[in-house]
């Protein structure tokens, strides 16, 4: 039987490293590492060792940007590149989004890890230059995603979706992935810092 491999297609800001902590703490699907461009000043490496380091791990998640996968896939068998199942994971409210990532990257917090941490008090407005900028952005990296789901088959998330109803989403993703989950699933390990 073919292992499980599964990708999980994002966007800066929707809210996939507290997705990837809810997958992992289900424990039916493996684990589910982040690995991206901007961890490295060596970006061809980051992925690619990511994916070396776990290449016998069944099952095995791993979190992509768009440019990831144009490195990634050229190195993976045929049998794991045929039996890839993905996860498309976007947000419908673009400028919620785009402030997210501006707010992130004006105050380098990215991430709250655990229910105790407080985002930094930061109240600059967004200028309309940087939001102009970033939605474009977004909208180029979801257009490279959309010719890569083209002729692929794709689970679709949403990240209100999971916001309103993070236990039935994971459910659903875990189904997807041929697991069955039924317990509660902590949404406490690791939350995306509120815009």
């Amino acid at each position: 039987m073919a292992r499980l491999i599964y990708f999980i297609a994002m966007t800066n800001r929707t809210g996939s490293s507290w997705l990837c902590s809810m997958l992992r703490s289900t424990g039916v699907v493996g684990d589910v590492n982040e690995w991206s461009l901007q961890e490295t000043t060596e970006p061809c490496l980051s992925v690619v060792e990511a994916w070396r380091h776990h290449e016998n791990a069944d099952p095995y998640g791993l979190k992509l940007a768009s440019p990831d996968i144009h490195r990634l896939w050229p190195i993976m068998s045929a049998q794991d590149r045929r039996n890839a199942k993905w996860i498309w994971l976007t947000r419908r409210d673009k400028h919620a989004q785009a402030l997210s990532w501006w707010k992130a990257g004006q105050t380098h917090q990215w991430h709250l890890e655990g229910p105790d941490v407080q985002p930094v008090d930061f109240t600059r407005p967004m200028p309309p230059i940087a939001m102009r900028d970033t939605l474009e952005e977004i909208q180029q990296k979801e257009t490279e995603w959309a010719k890569w789901f083209a002729s692929r088959e794709f689970l679709s998330v949403v990240y209100e979706d999971v916001c309103n109803n993070p236990t039935k989403e994971t459910r659903r993703m875990v189904g997807y992935l041929g697991k069955e989950y039924q317990g509660q699933v902590n949404t406490n390990l690791f939350r995306q810092m509120a815009t």
